[in-house]
């Protein structure tokens, strides 16, 4: 399961549409404050969040201040955190670590590296948790083909049901596919 955190309503459709094609449950929200409240809000139903992407510069709450919030709450340990950054933060790397934050990546990010890095920080977050290992998932359309997905009701949109509800994204084309930086750490 994974929670997108972003104040960009087009940034936060695009990546919640790319997670649920990827196979994984998503929920996203339009703040730091939502964010939390939803990881609670799941942590309440006994449900476990595996990770959050994180958009660094919000109002409000930026992204460190939540990351902050979420490693302050020992409940949140096993939620691996992937930070969206729109600047080179290759000084802040230190920063980072400190807020046990797995990976990074620069805006925007190619699909293929977003989803390979949601996938690592996912498996190594679960290995460490002494959980089994998140399989490389089959796409949405492919497994609604095979019908696996038909009969299941998704659990996230009942934590956030306005973010179900958003808008869906236009494919992503032109500056909005080029290279993305990633840094990844096993924190």
């Amino acid at each position: 399961r994974v929670l997108v955190i972003d104040d960009n309503e087009v940034n936060r459709a695009i990546l919640l549409e790319q997670i649920t094609e990827w196979g994984f449950e998503g929920v996203a929200a339009p703040d730091g404050e939502t964010g939390l409240a939803i990881l609670d809000a799941a942590r309440g139903l006994g449900l476990a969040l595996d990770l959050v992407i994180l958009d660094s510069q919000m109002p409000g709450l930026n992204g460190a201040d939540v990351a902050r919030r979420i490693r302050a709450n020992t409940e949140h340990d096993g939620t691996a955190i992937i930070f969206l950054t729109s600047v080179d933060i290759v000084d802040s790397e230190e920063n980072l670590t400190d807020l046990k934050v797995q990976a990074h990546l620069m805006k925007p990010a190619r699909s293929a590296i977003l989803r390979d890095t949601v996938i690592e920080v996912i498996r190594g977050a679960r290995i460490r948790a002494g959980l089994p290992p998140v399989q490389r998932p089959r796409t949405a359309a492919s497994a609604m083909t095979n019908g696996s997905l038909s009969h299941q009701a998704p659990i996230m949109p009942r934590l956030a049901p306005a973010a179900a509800a958003a808008p869906a994204a236009a494919p992503v084309s032109g500056s909005a596919a080029s290279a993305g930086q990633a840094f990844v750490g096993d924190v």
